[in-house]
């Protein structure tokens, strides 16, 4: 069994932490990008982050679990996104207003 942490937890840190970090750089860097785009990326990138989490926890998750000679019923952590949808809902919307506020205030 999956501990919650590196279900929950983990990733909604790496969402919020990705919205401060990329609000931020996208405001000061890149000032030849229109900043339409550098705030669309600062708003995707907590997002993104989630999904490549999620999306490597699985290939990993899947690895150990065939390594072990493992059954038909699988259900890996991708799962979680899809029945933890109300928790990551709440936290991207966090995000968005987390990254929205670090590119105006930069």
């Amino acid at each position: 069994m999956i501990h919650w942490t590196l279900l929950i937890v983990a990733p909604g840190l790496l969402s919020l932490i990705a919205a401060f970090v990329g609000g931020g750089v996208l405001k000061r860097g890149a000032t030849q990008v229109p900043a339409v785009l550098r705030f669309g990326l600062a708003i995707a990138s907590p997002v993104l982050i989630v999904l490549a989490y999620f999306w490597i926890f699985h290939r990993i998750d899947f690895a150990i679990h065939r390594a072990n000679g493992g059954s038909e019923e699988y259900m890996g952590p991708m799962a979680v996104l899809v029945y933890g949808s109300p928790i990551f809902a709440l936290i991207f919307i966090a995000s968005f207003f987390l990254a929205s506020y670090r590119f105006a205030e930069s």
